[in-house]
């Protein structure tokens, strides 16, 4: 997915990168470090409308555990996965994580941490 425009879904009020140069190099940065590292599975805590689970699948074997809090972010991640053909390597769960024990949550590889905002979705 490095170097190749592709469309995001997302909803006033969504939120990813504070601004589209850091955004650029962030994603970049990601998709370069999975592609190399090749993890199976990651678990992406704040996946918010998919802006990071997208490069964590940049290598073609890799399947994310996307945990969201906001449902319309959720929504919009979805058709961002399905557009891209990408909705059978991730399994978005939506609700509130934060307070999970990580013994609630699967072993994995990778963990990939976007958290949310204050006030972002209220």
């Amino acid at each position: 997915f490095q170097d190749q425009p592709l469309d995001l879904f997302s909803t006033i009020g969504s939120f990813t990168q504070p601004s589209h140069v850091s955004n650029a190099w962030i994603t970049k940065t990601l998709a370069t470090w999975f592609t190399k590292i090749q993890p199976a599975q990651v678990l992406e805590f704040g996946s918010g409308i998919g802006n990071l689970t997208i490069p964590a699948l940049s290598y073609h074997k890799t399947r994310v555990i996307s945990l969201e809090l906001d449902p319309r972010s959720a929504q919009a991640q979805v058709v961002t996965l399905a557009k891209h053909g990408l909705q059978d390597r991730v399994d978005l769960r939506v609700g509130d994580f934060r307070m999970k024990a990580l013994t609630d949550l699967p072993l994995t590889d990778v963990f990939l941490v976007n958290p949310a905002r204050n006030g972002v979705g209220q």
